[in-house]
């Protein structure tokens, strides 16, 4: 029964050695395609002109409420207005400076919502290209080379691995690139 039990254990830690060594293993250079991509370009200009433009209004706004302050701060110190006017146009100037903050802040959401939808686009792209590439050279598994913060995920690969299981001008080439 020992022996039994040996033999199977022996034969199923063949079995899986066996299995790990016919499994394809690749790699893809993502950010490298992604950044290559017109379609990324494109996006960051779309991105570019969103943000200046939000900036440049911001600005414009954040420069009219800090003449109007400056002006009630001339007329406070003239005697030109009543106190009540003063309080009035205090709290004007103050719900304006909240109302700026919020422009702003709903800016950034706009601007991370659009970053979004724009990199989902892309990678939607990139992705089914890897995986068509990757179904039609028989790899079960792709990694990309770094992780999503930039990290080096492949320390090592070695000269036969980046020839034969380097993915990446074959995804590009998927993509028309």
């Amino acid at each position: 029964m020992i022996r039994t039990l040996a033999l199977t254990l022996i034969l199923m830690f063949s079995a899986a050695v066996s299995h790990a060594q016919n499994m394809n293993v690749a790699y893809v250079e993502l950010n490298g395609v992604v950044a290559r991509m017109p379609e990324f370009a494109s996006a960051q200009q779309r991105m570019n002109n969103f943000r200046e433009r939000m900036g440049r209004e911001l600005a414009a706004e954040e420069a009219k409420l800090r003449s109007d302050a400056q002006g009630l701060q001339d007329k406070r110190s003239s005697g030109v207005m009543s106190p009540t006017a003063v309080s009035a146009e205090e709290e004007r100037l103050r719900t304006e400076g909240r109302r700026l903050i919020e422009k702003g802040q709903n800016a950034d959401e706009e601007m991370a919502k659009i970053e979004q939808e724009e990199m989902s686009k892309i990678l939607t792209r990139v992705r089914a290209a890897i995986e068509a590439v990757a179904k039609e050279a028989g790899y079960a598994y792709v990694l990309n080379d770094m992780t999503t913060e930039g990290d080096v995920f492949i320390i090592y690969a070695s000269e036969d691995v980046r020839t034969k299981h380097n993915i990446t001008n074959r995804v590009m080439a998927k993509l028309g690139m």
